[in-house]
């Protein structure tokens, strides 16, 4: 009896409180279709108008109905109304939700059903909102820059899933079994100092000489010596070149036989370090995957394992527990290391081998367990 009561009264209140509830829903409606660029108004005001009708409804109304209630009195209890109010907007919201989702599918328009057939409107959104693509642009800039900001604070954290093979060691075998016909052959040219401190141009040659001996522990992969890059580029005297076109890269990946080219950037800033790579078909000039790490600049080595890491994984290579061992035990090398080995190769590649012993010397005090500058004294001692 008194849920009936209930009921009835509440489709009075509901009656008389469309009056109040009809315009302002219907000014929230119009304001939810011109602003629907911006963010998902109208779906945002149903939830929060849902969410209200049944608190007020369950937890405020039907704990209050009692037999000897008045049900005069109850038509006009303010959470009746408030109740009331709420049913109605989500109501309204819901038939402006369908009405827009079956416009936006017929006309293929989706700024909202008065921008559609009003140019006042639409002018309104293109230059005070700006145009949907801008919109969308602004909302994929702005993923992007908080995405760099989360690599560079958890830039650790990422490196040290490098050091969990669950994922590697089930690809041993398949490893094991690759032949040198199946090898994907890959050629990493230098990279390009972003950064306005010519200090850190000798990591051109240092970050892709890294990078060149830890992606040759992969036997999956076949990588192309250092050296036979230098050849080929002073062949086609390219070697006073602070930069290579798209072009030039794909002709010297070709001259070396790769299917792919991976080269890339870094720059340095306030204690941060940036690596970026990109990963090219040689024939079609076709990106197949780009990659980067951030993180502090004492942190340098364990960014360019962690980029070779992303690099193999752009190529679908797996390592084996063996091959990750290998890389990893060498990621403590210290920054200042790096560049005075990244010094030496500049040095050797321009024939200055007595300041290039001095360059590589200098790293081994550094980093004594640092394998490519103690091979780089052993070439030049003979």
């Amino acid at each position: 009896m008194a849920g009936n009561k209930l009921t009835t009264s509440f489709l009075s209140s509901m009656a008389g409180g469309l009056r109040v509830a009809g315009p302002i829903g219907g000014f929230l409606a119009t304001l939810a279709d011109i602003f629907s660029p911006l963010a998902p108004f109208a779906p945002i005001i149903l939830c929060i108008s849902i969410v209200v009708f049944l608190y007020f409804y369950f937890f405020r109304i039907r704990p209050s109905v009692k037999e000897d209630l008045d049900w005069d009195d109850l038509e006009s209890n303010k959470n009746v109304q408030i109740a009331s109010f709420s049913f109605i907007t989500a109501v309204i919201m819901l038939v402006f939700i369908g009405i827009s989702a079956a416009y936006a599918e017929e006309e293929g328009y989706e700024g909202g059903v008065l921008a559609a057939n009003f140019d006042g409107i639409k002018n309104f959104q293109e230059n005070v909102l700006g145009t949907l693509d801008e919109i969308s642009e602004t909302q994929k800039t702005i993923s992007s820059d908080v995405k760099d900001i989360k690599d560079i604070v958890t830039g650790e954290a990422e490196i040290k899933q490098l050091a969990s093979t669950d994922d590697f060691s089930v690809f041993e075998e398949v490893n094991e079994r690759t032949t040198a016909l199946e090898q994907k052959t890959i050629a990493i040219l230098y990279f390009d100092n972003g950064s306005n401190n010519k200090e850190l141009n000798p990591l051109k040659k240092g970050l892709a000489d890294m990078l060149i001996s830890d992606l040759s522990n992969l036997s999956m992969l076949r990588v192309v010596e250092r050296e036979k890059l230098q050849q080929v580029i002073n062949e086609l005297n390219l070697s006073n070149q602070d930069t290579f076109d798209d072009q030039t890269r794909q002709k010297i990946g070709q001259l070396l036989g790769a299917e792919t080219i991976l080269f890339g950037s870094y720059f340095e800033m306030i204690g941060q370090f940036r690596m970026d790579a990109r990963i090219v078909n040689t024939e079609t000039g076709e990106i197949v995957k780009s990659e980067g790490v951030s993180g502090a600049t004492s942190d340098f080595m364990k960014l360019e394992k962690q980029l070779v890491w992303k690099i193999a994984r752009g190529l679908d290579v797996r390592f084996t527990e063996k091959e990750e061992a290998l890389i990893r035990n060498q990621d403590n090398i210290p920054y200042e290391a790096a560049l005075a080995f990244s010094d030496g190769l500049e040095f050797f590649d321009q024939g200055n081998t007595i300041q290039a012993l001095e360059k590589f010397k200098t790293a081994i005090r550094l980093a004594p367990n640092f394998n490519q500058a103690n091979a780089m004294i052993n070439k030049i001692n003979g």
